[in-house]
């Protein structure tokens, strides 16, 4: 059995379910935000937004290395 990953408030996922993670940041230029999309084996896709700071901060670079460590 996998590793267990927070990956946000509402969202948990296994390391064995994780299929692929890439990197949606396509309105970065215009000030938008960045993306970890998460794919799972069953083909569902998470999309989590990247923001360190402040209140429930979330830091996608983070748990990116996490999965990739499960």
């Amino acid at each position: 059995m996998g590793k267990f990953i927070k990956c946000g408030p509402d969202l948990t996922v296994s390391g064995d379910d994780v299929a692929s993670l890439e990197w949606n940041r396509a309105d970065t230029w215009r000030g938008g935000d960045s993306y970890l999309v998460i794919t799972l084996n069953s083909g569902v896709q998470h999309r989590v937004k990247h923001h360190p700071y402040g209140y429930d901060a979330v830091d996608c670079y983070k748990i990116e290395e996490a999965i990739i460590n499960a």
